[in-house]
Order: structure tokens, then C-alpha cells, then sequence
């Protein structure tokens, strides 16, 4: 750690019992010249070869793939206010899970996190140390300017929760039908909730209790036709964010022994939940608006018996 950083540190410890003048106006000074580390994904259409150099990388510092458009992770509070989460070491990212579950860990200027926050037209904000001091520092971006806050912080769980599941909808469990095919489509119909829950299972161990249980999820599975079966999976709302799915849809060709899989994920804000097709390269296509609830069966059916 660097020793403006370790600064930082002690100056957001402090700020954490209570805040000055002072104190905001040494933040500001100190952050001038401070590189933060800075939670990342990458976009849903990122080239899947791209994605497996970024995984093999994982745990390592390396500089960004060429090519690669990494986006910020950002933190949602239960109003729907966003922030910018930065942490000032890596010690302080992993106190709240391990770093392996973030795809991307940037290290990059605090200058630069200000300026993607200047830019959006809905972020308000930076926070400190989610895992820790949670301390805020609201941007009034007309006379660039900012305050902190403590103790008004999104829920610190939010990122880690809403980045493993995403990881868990959007790669493992496409994953394993594409190499399973239906001897998993099979399993998942056979022990139903205990199928699914072993994915969050795993991949909580060692960092937090998993919140859900098998219950949580519910099976239907339909045979259609001689050349369609459909199986849904309803995900649990509990810590359900945006990027995050409500239902899982698998599409199964007894006859060609192809399989196809549909999320239906949450958006930001007063936005529709889309509908997203994710292929064996791990490449996802966006359907549009899903279907109302009641119509998403038909709505998949029909798409997937035109692809």
C-alpha cells in the first residue's frame, strides 16, 4: 500500500467517529494523487476469448487485455441511488469476500474514477471502503465539488451478492448444460432445488453463508412436442439485482440433442426486464422487453424453435 493511501486509510478511520472541514479538505487533497482499486466486469458481448485470457489472469497483476472495455461495478442502494465503490487496498476489497469473485480488479487513479462520475448522468457519488469505514462523498457535479457522509451507505452485501450470482446465471450454469447437455437438464429435473443450489454453495464457501436454500428455487419442466422440452428455473428475489435473473429457461431437442438457455434478467431502475439468450461460447443476445409473466413459456418456445 502506498502511503498516501495508507493516509487515506487513517483519515477515513477517523471520519468514520467523526468529520470536519479539515478532514474533507485533507480527503480531497490526498485523493489528487491516490490510485484506487476499483471492482469491474465486462459487457455481455465481450468476445469469449477475451473473457478466458481475463479468467486465466484472475489473481494476478497484469495490464488489460487489448481490446478489452472493462465497466465499473456500482453499488445500488434500496432507494435506487448509485455510487462508485473504491477501495483503497486490496486488503480492504477482500474484507468482504475473496477477490477471485470480482472478474476484474482495476487499479487505476481516484482522478479517473471522478471523471466516469462526473460523466453519468446517475451516479451520485463515491463510497469508501464499502467493507469497512463506509464512508460516502456525494459529487455536486455543477460546482464540482463534494461532501462526505457516513453511515448512509448502500448495503454493503449488494456487490458481492449481485456480482455471484451474475457469475453463476450468466457463465457456470450455461456452462455445465453445454458440456452436460441432458444428463444435466436431467439432474436438474430430477433433485430440482438441490441441483441449483450447489452452484451458490461452492461458490460462497469460504467467504459467506449462502442465503439461499433448495426451496428457494422452483422447477417446472414440459414436454412440448417430440422435438421440444422446456424447463424453468424461478430464481430467488432475495438479493436479486440489477444484472441478476428472475427465471432461467432451458430448451431442450430430444431428437438433435441441442440445447438452448434464457435468462430473464433485472434492469435499472423503471426500465423492463430483459430477455437474454447466452450460447456455448458464453456470448449473450439480447431479445428485448421480456415477455409479461404468464407469457414468457410461449414467448421462449417460439424464439427458440426459430433459431
Amino acid at each position: 500500500m502506498t502511503s498516501v493511501n495508507k493516509e487515506i486509510e487513517n483519515l477515513l478511520n477517523k471520519m468514520k467517529i467523526a468529520q470536519t472541514k479539515d478532514d474533507a479538505a485533507n480527503l480531497t487533497n490526498l485523493l489528487e494523487t491516490a490510485n484506487m482499486f476499483v471492482p469491474a466486469k465486462m459487457p455481455e458481448d465481450t468476445d469469449p476469448e477475451l473473457l478466458k485470457k481475463i479468467e486465466e489472469s484472475k489473481g494476478k497483476e497484469t495490464p488489460i487485455p487489448e481490446g478489452a472495455k472493462p465497466q465499473p461495478c456500482i453499488l445500488v442502494n434500496n432507494e435506487g441511488v448509485k455510487y462508485f465503490p473504491v477501495f483503497t487496498s486490496e486488503e480492504e476489497l477482500n474484507k468482504g469476500t475473496n477477490r477471485n469473485n470480482y472478474p476484474i480488479v482495476l487499479n487505476i487513479p481516484f482522478k479517473v474514477c471522478l471523471d466516469v462520475i462526473m460523466k453519468s448522468s446517475d451516479i451520485e457519488g463515491a463510497v469508501f471502503n464499502p467493507y469497512n469505514q463506509n464512508i460516502i462523498v456525494n459529487i455536486n457535479k455543477e460546482e464540482k465539488t463534494f461532501n462526505t457522509q457516513a453511515d448512509n451507505v448502500p448495503d454493503n452485501e449488494v456487490l458481492f451478492h449481485a456480482m455471484l450470482r451474475q457469475r453463476i446465471e450468466a457463465r457456470e450454469i450455461p456452462k455445465r448444460l453445454f458440456d452436460e447437455g441432458e444428463e444435466f437438464i436431467n439432474d436438474i429435473i430430477s433433485r430440482e432445488g438441490e441441483c441449483i443450489i450447489e452452484f451458490f454453495e461452492k461458490s460462497y464457501e469460504n467467504t459467506k453463508s449462502c442465503p439461499y436454500t433448495a426451496d428457494d428455487f422452483e422447477i417446472i419442466s414440459l414436454n412440448i412436442s417430440d422435438n421440444m422440452q422446456i424447463t424453468r428455473v424461478s430464481m430467488p428475489e432475495n438479493y436479486r439485482y440489477p444484472g441478476n435473473a428472475s427465471s432461467i429457461f432451458i430448451t431442450f431437442d430430444p431428437a438433435k440433442k441441442d440445447s438452448k438457455y434464457f435468462v430473464i434478467v433485472k434492469t435499472e431502475g423503471d426500465q423492463p426486464d430483459r430477455l437474454l439468450q447466452v450460447n456455448p461460447t458464453g456470448k449473450a443476445t439480447d431479445f428485448g422487453a421480456a415477455p409479461e409473466e404468464g407469457n414468457e413459456l410461449q414467448h421462449i418456445i417460439t424464439i427458440a424453435s426459430k433459431l
